[in-house]
C-alpha cells in the first residue's frame, strides 16, 4: 500500500521533469513500463506479509 502512495506522489513529478528536460512524456512512459516489467519478473520471489 505504501508503494502505491509513494508512486502517486512521485509519478506526476517524473512525467513533469521528463517533459521539461527531454521535451516528451515518452521517456517517463518507458521508464514506468520498464519498472513494471522488473517488478513482474521479481514478483514470484516476493514474500507474503505476516
Amino acid at each position: 500500500m505504501a508503494w502505491a502512495i509513494a508512486a502517486s506522489a512521485v509519478g506526476p513529478s517524473l512525467f513533469g521533469y521528463s517533459l521539461q528536460f527531454l521535451g516528451s512524456y515518452h521517456p517517463a512512459c518507458w521508464a514506468s513500463i520498464g519498472l513494471c516489467a522488473i517488478f513482474l519478473v521479481l514478483s514470484p520471489w516476493a514474500r507474503e506479509p505476516h
